[in-house]
């Protein structure tokens, strides 16, 4: 018989992905659930300890929200990179393909971690869609996309004392 306290001993400081596909790991263990991670995606969260952090904490409420919200149905993670006009962001989506449960309104506590993440709660025609974006660092979006030109440009030009 496994106990309670060790089903839930997955610690957020795991690194990156790897916290989050123990995570989904554990919560398959009681749900149908499945997590895909697109390629970029993966390089983020191994690169950034904050994102990773962030993306276990939204999976983590998205999956309880998916188990409370809606009825038993299979739920599924998606986790990837989208371009915004600030920059590259981690998109996460939690979606339960159930209906919502009691049919009343659903949202995220008012101090919930997550909503301070702008995540959103939503019923869709046919589930719950819990999903948020993360903010990347400037540093992650170079290493990304090699096509980034730089403002700064030093060809040719000599540098000369003042």
């Amino acid at each position: 018989m496994v106990h309670v306290e060790r089903c839930f001993d997955t610690s957020a400081a795991s690194a990156g992905a790897a916290s989050v596909d123990a995570l989904v790991a554990t919560w398959a263990r009681a749900v149908d659930v499945t997590i895909h991670w697109a390629p970029d995606a993966l390089v983020a969260v191994q690169a950034q300890a904050c994102a990773a952090a962030d993306a276990y904490d939204v999976v983590a409420e998205g999956l309880l929200n998916a188990v409370k919200h809606a009825e038993p149905a299979p739920i599924h993670v998606d986790i990837d990179v989208v371009a915004s006009g600030a920059g590259r962001r981690l998109r996460i989506r939690v979606l339960s393909s159930g209906a919502p449960a009691g049919g009343g309104a659903i949202e995220l506590g008012r101090d919930s971690r997550v909503r301070s993440l702008g995540a959103r709660l939503l019923a869709t025609g046919d589930g719950v869609l819990m999903e948020t974006s993360i903010a990347l660092s400037a540093a992650l979006r170079h290493q990304a996309d090699a096509r980034v030109v730089l403002a700064e440009h030093s060809i040719g030009v000599a540098a000369t004392p003042s």
